[in-house]
Parts: structure tokens; sequence; C-alpha cells
């Protein structure tokens, strides 16, 4: 007669994977990712090995709210603002845009 296995009729929870720690992805952690992972994340992050950044994992582009673009849009604004002349000056010169006087 055979035997049952030790499992039948048990589930065993998968363990708790570990968060993503902020804004940096290991090369060890990149092989366990899955594609759901990757597209949830908020944002492009290094990929590291050791102490050398290696890469950039980015999510695939996804669809903004009208407030998130706003959001976005008045916080350019904002940065735009703060600029002083002369860095406005090099950031013209540097993507050769005329400078307004």
């Amino acid at each position: 007669m055979p035997r049952p296995s030790k499992s039948a009729g048990k589930s065993t929870p998968k363990p708790a994977r570990k968060p993503l720690r902020t804004g940096v992805v290991t090369m060890r952690e990149l092989q366990k990712m899955s594609a759901g992972a990757i597209e949830a994340l908020p944002h492009p992050v290094p990929i590291k090995s050791g102490d050398r950044t290696v890469g950039i994992l980015s999510p695939g582009p996804r669809r903004i709210s009208p407030e998130e673009m706003a959001e976005i849009a008045a916080s350019i604004r904002a940065a735009a603002a703060a600029r002083s002349k002369e860095a406005d000056a090099r950031l013209a010169a540097y993507i050769g845009e005329p400078v307004d006087e």
C-alpha cells in the first residue's frame, strides 16, 4: 500500500518575499523578480552588483491620470521658476537653444 506524502492535504504557505529596498535592485534580486513586480515599480531604479551600478530597471510606461499630470506639471513649473538666470543660460546652451535675454 502506498504511503501518503507528508504534505498530503496540507498547504504550505510560501515564505513572504523580502520587500524591495528603497530605490535599489541587486543582481540577485533581479533574478527573482517577476514581470508583475517590475511593472509595479513606482519609478526607474538602479541595478547594483556590489558597490557598482550596472544598469537601470525601468517599468513600462503607464497611463497617468489627469490629476497626476497636473501635479507633475506644477512641480516642473515650480522648479523652473526657482532656477537662476545663469542656470537657465547653461541649460539652454547645453540643449542648443537660444538664450532669452
